[in-house]
């Protein structure tokens, strides 16, 4: 039986003939910094491991021999008896192999590294000892936060992956990504965005021809989130509570969430559960990156933690294949998709409720540089469009803004209120700006 050592020694050497596929350029410019290892971050199946296999092939095209590239994935079920040893015999394997490489810069790629123990002290110890560059990736916010805190220290620089933008999955199909304002262009761009609406961001998502092939892929993805991010890794007493309110928490896209309300639907659905697991099974939930919880906007740091916190998903497609509801609620999952576009630009995204009550989905940057924007399907229904109009009206006045922005699914049009202009936009366009 071939020892750990081996095992490893093997897989290295298989990985470094691996890198001879055809990537999708990302959007995510990773900067690099030397004694530092770079953490991928990002919700399960967005692309993390692709895209340090892009940079892998980049390294090899420019001439770095693939001896100085070490891939090593340790979900890999051959690696379970690393589990129980010292991280130090991953050095060791390669260093044996290729002993010349000490004092010549290596590149190290580690995915889920997490699943090692003290992996921290290892990845910290390898930089201080070794020339090389590190690159890590995970499905945990706690890579960031808890579980490197003490171990790496400043010695880390945390870069988050989304699933698949707009931009991106059309360079994913060969699509044109540069608006040239033709009817043609415009006519492409519908179509494609209801393919996109529908097939969702997940970058494997759009390798299915069936509808059935797909949500099959998106109920194991759940699934793997629920199971291998989750519960694997804490110690949760109330396993099928965690489920359920995952659903709850997907059917709640785009809407208005606090813990209370969410205890309350699980205590109207009698579940076992009580308030406080509740709170922490969010926290675990959130860590995952499948849930982001956006508050108010307000300088008032007690109005945005008392306040309800509106949920996305980490990709609407998902979402909607899990709460069937969703299917067919376009502006939902049309807001999800504006909050992931902002969001990818920005580390906080915020909504506005106006003095009388009325709510704007978005105001984010600055204070000078606020912009405000709704999310409407369809304007052309009187009361809609009065609606969306009286709640950017008042929140510019009150945010003293003078333009701001309505997606539409594929409206077009310039309004003039006495607070400012609003500009109304298909939202394919709005994703391409």
């Amino acid at each position: 039986m071939a020892s750990t050592k081996d095992i490893l020694k093997q897989i290295i050497v298989d990985n470094q003939s691996r890198f001879d596929e055809h990537y999708i350029p990302r959007d995510l410019d990773i900067e690099r910094i030397p004694r530092k290892a770079t953490v991928v971050i990002g919700v399960r199946r967005c692309g993390k491991t692709t895209l340090l296999d892009e940079y892998a092939q980049s390294l090899l095209a420019s001439g770095i021999p693939k001896d100085r590239i070490c891939c090593i994935d340790f979900s890999d079920d051959r690696l379970l008896g690393l589990r129980t040893e010292e991280p130090s015999i991953i050095a060791d394997a390669y260093y044996e192999m290729y002993p010349g490489n000490h004092g010549t810069k290596v590149y190290f790629f580690f995915d889920e590294i997490y699943h090692i123990n003290n992996w921290e002290l290892f990845i910290n110890r390898l930089q201080t000892t070794e020339l090389c560059e590190v690159n890590i990736t995970g499905s945990s916010a706690k890579m960031l936060v808890q579980e490197t805190s003490t171990e790496l220290g400043g010695r880390k620089l945390g870069w988050e992956l989304f699933c698949y933008s707009y931009r991106e999955f059309l360079r994913s199909k060969g699509e044109c990504e540069k608006n040239d304002f033709s009817t043609a262009f415009k006519d492409r761009q519908v179509k494609l965005f209801g393919e996109y609406l529908k097939i969702g961001g997940f970058p494997e998502a759009g390798q299915f021809q069936s509808d059935r092939a797909r949500n099959i892929f998106f109920l194991n993805t759940q699934n793997d989130i629920v199971y291998r991010d989750i519960l694997l890794r804490h110690d949760v007493s109330k396993p099928e509570a965690l489920k359920i309110m995952v659903v709850l928490i997907f059917g709640m896209m785009g809407q208005p969430m606090s813990i209370s309300k969410l205890y309350q639907r699980l205590m109207g659905m009698r579940v076992d559960i009580s308030r406080p697991l509740v709170s922490e099974y969010l926290d675990y939930i959130k860590e995952t990156f499948v849930l982001y919880l956006v508050p108010i906007r307000s300088n008032n740091m007690a109005v945005r933690s008392t306040n309800d916190k509106k949920v996305y998903i980490a990709d609407h497609a998902l979402a909607s294949s899990v709460v069937s509801g969703l299917t067919h609620d376009y502006g939902k999952k049309m807001e999800n998709i504006v909050f992931l576009h902002l969001r990818r630009q920005m580390p906080e995204v915020f909504y506005y409720r106006t003095a009388a009550g009325h709510e704007v989905d978005f105001a984010v940057g600055s204070a000078g540089e606020i912009r405000l924007i709704q999310v409407c399907k369809d304007l052309s229904d009187d009361e809609t469009r009065k609606r969306e109009l009286r709640s950017l009206d008042e929140a510019m006045r009150e945010l003293d803004v003078k333009e701001s922005s309505i997606v539409t699914l594929d409206q077009s049009e310039e309004l003039t209120l006495e607070s400012g202009r609003v500009h109304v936009v298909p939202i394919w366009s709005f994703l391409l700006e």
